[in-house]
């Protein structure tokens, strides 16, 4: 598989989804502005299902002598608060907490969505808004990563 992943003020971002194994390995490699190569590194990792501790490369220079430490790392997301139950017409304002492989806060915007709007809707911003009794899972996505939570309407 070849992923591209752009840099944006010094900073990789993207999202490369692997499957679970053994013996990957995972090659990377750096272009100048002008699309010659400049660096290549290579490590063998082992991926589990979910989520996998950060992984380093050291790219080394094909000529020169500075090489190049990429990381690649999770994300993190949490859902808060937890409601447990709304009434009908009900609402409460979720909100999402994005942390990088280092504990980082990132600050980017989540995606929210539910799995059953007739029982409650989400809007761009996190509010849910009871609409139909039942239960739902709203859930908020970012680069891959997904938390999810509970909602209870009652009439």
């Amino acid at each position: 598989m070849v992923f591209n992943i752009p840099i944006v003020n010094r900073v990789a971002t993207g999202t490369i989804t692997l499957q679970a194994g053994s013996s990957r390995t995972i090659t990377m490699r750096a272009f100048d502005a002008g699309g010659v190569q400049t660096h290549r590194g290579s490590v063998t990792v082992n991926i589990q299902p979910g989520t996998n501790p950060t992984i380093s490369i050291v790219l080394m220079p094909l000529t020169g002598d500075v090489s190049i430490n990429a990381t690649l790392g999770s994300f993190t997301v949490t859902v808060m608060p937890n409601p447990n139950s709304l009434r009908i017409g009900g609402t409460v304002q979720l909100t999402a907490l994005v942390r990088d492989w280092n504990g980082n806060t990132a600050t980017e915007t989540v995606a929210w969505a539910t799995y059953d709007p007739s029982i409650a809707s989400v809007d761009a911003s996190g509010l849910v808004s009871a609409t139909g009794a039942g239960n739902t899972t709203i859930s908020a996505t970012f680069r891959g990563a997904t938390a999810t939570t509970t909602v209870s309407v009652s009439p």
